[in-house]
């Protein structure tokens, strides 16, 4: 009996968790997925929109970096996808929920400002689209400043600004790019414009939350791509059905 009782307390010991250690913690999720910003936000429907292009199709091509400094700092690694590519995706799933062409492709095709037409005419063997559009991002950022309302008060006090007087802060977003429909078979612009929208937005603590700021950005972001849209509706120019 005793052998038994023996035999079950070796058991439980060897089975049983080394009293160091604690329960099972749960894995934190990385800095990458946990804090930086998603830049899908989600799609809406559109109406009203013409059918003047519903014969043709149009290619995406890479997106092409104009502006003067990256999100904040000089730096672009805020968030959780490549910030060119991704917006390349959202104007290629943009132009599709619109309806207004029969089909809507993503182009690799490197180029600069100076082969554009040798990069149209590859295209336009190469690819099954009777039409390009172009986008060159020149805003898409975020600056930090003294908001008016907290210089006020410097200048009525007679403050000195130090940094310890950096609370009460103004940020600015702005996102903003030129954008071109082109034609192929004629090497033609039937549509141009330069899109901007900026958002203000005060913080009594200098700072906003990455879901905050992710908010913002999205909305921003929803808004260019609606003028895009509608823009190219309206002010795009007529062209014969094939």
């Amino acid at each position: 009996m005793i052998k038994k009782i023996l035999a079950i307390i070796m058991v439980l010991f060897i089975l049983a968790p080394p009293a160091f250690a604690g329960p099972a913690k749960k894995p934190k999720p990385s800095f990458w997925k946990s804090n930086r910003m998603n830049l899908f936000y989600q799609k809406k429907e559109y109406r009203g929109l013409t059918d003047k292009y519903k014969n043709f199709s149009i290619g995406v091509v890479e997106v092409k970096d104009e502006r003067m400094s990256k999100f904040y700092r000089h730096k672009d690694k805020f968030f959780q996808t490549n910030l060119l590519p991704t917006l390349q995706l959202l104007i290629k799933e943009e132009l599709e929920i619109s309806g207004m062409f029969k089909n809507v492709e993503l182009i690799y095709e490197p180029y600069n400002s100076e082969n554009i037409k040798e990069m149209t005419a590859k295209i336009a063997q190469k690819y099954d689209v009777d039409m390009i559009i172009f986008a060159n991002l020149t805003d898409f950022q975020v600056i930090r400043g003294i908001s008016d309302m907290f210089a006020k008060e410097l200048v009525k006090n007679n403050s000195p600004v130090s940094p310890a007087t950096l609370n009460g802060m103004d940020l600015k977003f702005k996102i903003g790019g030129i954008f071109q429909l082109v034609f192929l078979p004629m090497n033609y612009v039937i549509w141009s414009d330069s899109l901007e929208r900026e958002y203000l937005v005060f913080t009594p603590e200098g700072t906003l939350k990455s879901k905050e700021m992710e908010y913002i950005v999205q909305n921003l972001l929803s808004q260019v791509m609606t003028d895009m849209l509608y823009l190219i509706s309206e002010d795009g120019k007529i062209i014969k059905s094939k």
